[in-house]
This record gives C-alpha cells, structure tokens and sequence, in this order.
C-alpha cells in the first residue's frame, strides 16, 4: 500500500484507524512520508493517540477529517481537524453534513438542547430502508422519536456529548453498559483511559459472567515496545481516573497487537477467549506446583 500511495501520487485517501497504524510503521521503515495528499479522512473507529499525532507529520500538506457514520446511515458527520493548534483525541465526529438530521436524547427521552449528552439519532436522505433479517427492525429504524417529523429515523446506540461550540464528540455504545457490583460501568470509556496511558498502544476491555459479582472487567493492551509497562502501573493509572468497579479486574499486557474482526477493530469476543486461556494457564500451573510439593 505505501508503494501504492509513492507511485501514483495519490491526492485523497480515506481509511481505518488501523491502515494509518500500519502505513505509520512501514512510512518509518522507509523514510518516506506523502506531501502530495490534499485531504486525508479516519473513519469507523476511534484513532489510537500515536497514530493521531504522526498525520500532521505523515501527510503535510494535507487537510485532515474525523468521519463519522454508522453502516445504515452511511457517512454522515465530519470534523476537520485543526493541525496549527494542538489538538488531541479523542477528536470531535463533529457536525452533520448538508440534510442529516441529528437528534440526542437523554436516557428518560428528553430531546437534549444545547450542550449536554445522551443517545444520538440520525436521519439521512442516504440511509438504509431497513435490515433484511426484519426481526433487527425493533427500536432500530423509527420514526421520529419524538413525532415532530414524518422522517425515517434510524437509532445509533451510540452515546455522545454535544460541547458549547455544536460539536458532537463520541462517548461510548450504550450496548457497553454493564452493571459490575451493582455500579454501571461503560466499558468503552475504560478502553479510553487504558489508551491515555502513553505506554498503550491497543486496548480492549470486556464484561465476562462472574458467579459472585455478577460481571468482572478484563481488558487487553498492546504495550509500546521496551516502555517496560506493568499491571501495577495500568491499575494505578485506571484508578486515578475510573471508579472502583471500573478498574478491569483482570490485566494482561502483551508486545503483539491486540486479535482484530474483519472490520478491524480490536475483537473483545477474543478477549473472552484469552480470559480463558489466562485461566487454564493459572489453573495448569498451580497442578503443577501442587504435584511438584507433594
């Protein structure tokens, strides 16, 4: 792909988080970088901090935009992020473009006006008529919550927060909220603040069935390479910033990156799968120990 961009010169490119991640590292290897690209958009997942910080230096003399949009709407807000100031993630999704409708309500169906957070709807002339499996329709594709309109409506599941400025900035998925000892917990925002810690390079946090609690946290991180990154440090950083019952439960750091979809994005049913692997590993050696004692 970076051959791609050297030799046909290309002017516009838009793409994953994790295809300026890889394009980063091989960028560096070669010593190369691409004036000759005038917009440069991320879109369908949050940008890690590294990868946000080396556009500017990647792409210079390029304009650079957040897109947001969900698959049934198709693209449908964007932001141009600001390269002469300092700017940092997580950066605004933005405005909505020409004839997108945005409507945020709070968790009692409140219309939010202003400034303020809750559960974002979007309408466009563009979106989708609906899924084919008919049974996805519930609470998905609506009409207008409210009834102020006859629009078709389709509800995101994601949370945001609208600032002073208009700007809508992405929160969370209210399908990441979970109860854990009682308190609610979104696990998108531990993913967050595992990824402001300046050793983490990946992260993905999920709720695993726990006989006691309930639910329990475990999260995943790719450290940065010799950051010499350990647990203790991590669940210290998370408890400056998260509740108690936010801090995951279970830490592991590894150098590799993190299992992806094949959208992706980090895989949290895998992380599942290394919780049990983890405790296979612990149960295994403990036998060991045991047999070895006696």
């Amino acid at each position: 792909l970076l051959d791609l961009l050297v030799r046909h010169d290309v002017r516009v490119v838009q793409a994953v988080p994790m295809f300026y991640g890889l394009l980063l590292d091989a960028a560096e290897r070669r010593g190369v970088t691409f004036p000759a690209a005038a917009h440069v958009m991320f879109s369908g997942d949050v940008i890690p901090d590294r990868t946000f910080a080396a556009l500017p230096g990647l792409f210079p003399g390029a304009r650079i935009h957040n897109i947001y949009g969900c698959t049934e709407t198709n693209d449908s807000f964007v932001h141009e992020v600001d390269t002469s100031a300092t700017e940092f993630p997580p950066v605004p999704i933005g405005g909505p473009l020409p004839g997108v409708g945005a409507l945020i309500l709070t968790p009692d169906g409140a219309a939010v006006e202003g400034p303020g957070s809750g559960e974002l709807y979007v309408s466009t002339p563009f979106q989708a008529a609906g899924y084919l499996d008919r049974t996805r329709h519930a609470d998905k594709f609506t009409g207008h919550p409210l009834g102020l309109d006859d629009r078709r409506w389709f509800r995101t599941g994601d949370l945001v927060r609208r600032d002073a400025d208009g700007r809508l900035h992405l929160t969370g998925r209210a399908d990441h909220q979970v109860k854990v000892r009682g308190v609610a917990v979104n696990t998108a925002e531990v993913e967050r603040v595992l990824l402001d810690h300046p050793a983490v390079r990946e992260a993905g946090v999920a709720a695993v069935p726990d006989p006691i609690e309930g639910r329990r946290l475990i999260a995943a991180v790719q450290s940065e390479p010799g950051s010499g990154l350990s647990s203790l440090t991590l669940r210290q950083h998370c408890a400056r910033r998260l509740p108690r019952a936010a801090v995951p439960a279970k830490l592991r750091i590894v150098d590799e990156p993190l299992p992806k979809t094949a959208t992706g994005k980090v895989d949290r049913k895998a992380l599942d799968r290394l919780d049990e692997l983890s405790t296979l590993s612990t149960v295994t050696s403990a036998t060991t120990a045991q047999g070895r004692t006696s």
